[in-house]
């Protein structure tokens, strides 16, 4: 049984979604290169779209709206959504239901296969079929209030450890406090410091920096 058609758009070469939908325990050659294409195709569409929708928002907003729809459970979502998941070619270890790290890269990579197959105007519209409705829904006011909300949000998707807060120093007197602090991440050799005038603004600044990096890195 092979997938012939996803996102609204239907394969003239069938090699390349055959390709999209193996993955590298198959032994045989997989699909982590497109995954690699998938993904930044994935992040300029959506970056461009939300650039186009929501005009007034700033960079922080963008960057946060992005940072919601290229979350690893979101894509996996969609991808079973599309039916995708009994497609996919896997090895033996691996049954069914695949976990979100193994559908969110099928997704990304079956995105660059559209690319492969038909040029940007075909992977734009998966992209809308894809995520249309979850764009019309998106408030950028609701999405930029909260960096550490959104930074722990983004962690928890990926596996990874929660990020811990310090305070490295308190500046000013006690009527003009200021206060510096880091944010610090597993991983991460250096840690993000913002200074604010409450220590929560302060760690909403860390968190802020610290989302931004991991969102430039991938």
């Amino acid at each position: 049984m092979q997938l012939s058609a996803f996102a609204g758009h239907r394969f003239r070469d069938g090699q390349l979604c055959k390709r999209a939908l193996t993955h590298r325990s198959t032994g045989s050659p997989d699909n982590e290169r497109m995954e690699f294409l998938g993904d930044a195709l994935l992040g300029a569409i959506l970056a461009e779209e939300l650039y186009r929708r929501f005009p007034n928002a700033s960079e922080g907003s963008l960057t946060g709206m992005r940072s919601r729809l290229a979350r690893r459970s979101l894509q996996a979502k969609r991808a079973r959504a599309h039916g995708v998941e009994r497609f996919v070619h896997v090895g033996n270890a691996l049954r069914l239901p695949l976990p979100d790290s193994i559908l969110s890269g099928i997704l990304e990579a079956l995105i660059a296969a559209i690319y492969l197959d038909a040029g940007m105007a075909a992977c734009r519209e998966a992209v809308d079929v894809l995520y249309g409705e979850l764009l019309d829904g998106l408030n950028p006011e609701e999405v930029s209030k909260d960096p550490k909300s959104a930074l722990q949000e983004l962690l928890q998707d990926r596996g990874l450890t929660l990020p811990r807060y310090r305070v490295l120093q308190e500046i000013g007197p006690p009527h003009d406090r200021k206060y510096l602090i880091a944010c610090y991440l597993e991983g991460q050799l250096d840690p993000c410091v913002a200074c604010g005038p409450s220590k929560q603004a302060a760690e909403q600044d860390a968190a802020r920096g610290m989302l931004g990096r991991l969102q430039e890195n991938g």
